[in-house]
């Protein structure tokens, strides 16, 4: 089967912000959910995993820091390293709704696997965070776009182009899912959310990528 070499993940906000009835359960179901996902991808031999935690704009909205919430983030990224993957975290470290103890994640070292999976968590993230001050023409050539992504001006610059993006009801969240490695992206819009996540998701998305990319 031709795979990705890398897969995005994206999900509705509201399934760890205490907006659905069993907040808790959910919360237990998505940690789950995120494990059997990269489960799947590494089986697959994919290469390169982002997952698309938190945005900077929930963690106001949503009080991260007060309550259980975020540490939940911490849990989910400390297992899926003890799988064998090299995590790297990507986010806003100078606010007070990035989880202290994910710092040392913030650049692939010593505590990653560097010849397992690479798996990104944006936490307290966004595109406009990610690109600072660099204003992005939507009509700039894809050459351009390219040579941008090599470049260390934005945040972002470790993780890789994205060939595959599985949008679990994100509700309009891609606008703001890596603007730079995500512009050449096949988006697949899975009617779930993703505490319901089953492989057969990534195995329907993997078969209109096929189709896309023929």
């Amino acid at each position: 089967m031709w795979i990705p070499k890398h897969i995005g993940v994206i999900h509705n906000d509201d399934i760890v912000s205490g907006n659905y009835p069993n907040n808790k359960n959910c919360i237990k179901l998505g940690r789950k959910s995120y494990l059997n996902l990269f489960k799947v991808c590494k089986e697959l031999g994919v290469e390169e995993l982002t997952y698309y935690c938190y945005s900077i704009d929930a963690a106001k909205a949503y009080n991260y820091l007060h309550g259980h919430i975020y540490k939940e983030w911490v849990d989910i990224i400390k297992t899926i390293l003890q799988q064998g993957s090299s995590i790297l975290v990507v986010g806003n470290t100078e606010s007070a709704s990035f989880p202290m103890e994910l710092l040392s994640f913030t650049s692939r070292g010593n505590l990653t696997r560097p010849n397992g999976i690479k798996v990104n968590f944006l936490i307290n993230y966004s595109g406009q965070w990610d690109l600072e001050n660099e204003i992005l023409d939507t009509k700039i050539s894809l050459e351009s776009y390219k040579a941008f992504r090599q470049s260390t001006r934005i945040n972002s610059y470790e993780i890789q182009k994205i060939d595959l993006i599985l949008d679990f009801n994100s509700e309009n969240k891609s606008n703001d899912f890596l603007p730079v490695q995500s512009k050449e992206s096949y988006h697949y819009k899975i009617n779930a959310e993703l505490f319901n996540f089953r492989p057969i998701h990534i195995f329907n998305a993997l078969q209109q990528w096929k189709r896309q990319n023929k």
